[in-house]
């Protein structure tokens, strides 16, 4: 009976394991082919001075940089 459920347990994981890579695999893919476009969106939260205090940049502050 242990051995059974033993394999069970064990094809379980293996498939869900599967699924898992499957997924990593896109993600990845995903992050490869926005890195490769070589088109980037800054959007800074704070600001350091040189001197003086942090300051918070306003939400529609943005850089865009692209290479063609």
């Amino acid at each position: 009976m242990q051995r059974v459920f033993l394999l069970l347990a064990l094809a379980v994981s293996m498939t869900a394991g599967a699924q898992t890579n499957k997924k990593s695999a896109d993600k990845t893919a995903a992050i490869k082919s926005l890195v490769e476009s070589q088109n980037y969106i800054f959007k800074p939260q704070t600001v350091l001075p040189m001197s003086g205090r942090t300051h918070q940049v306003n939400y529609d502050y943005r850089l865009t940089v692209t290479t063609t």
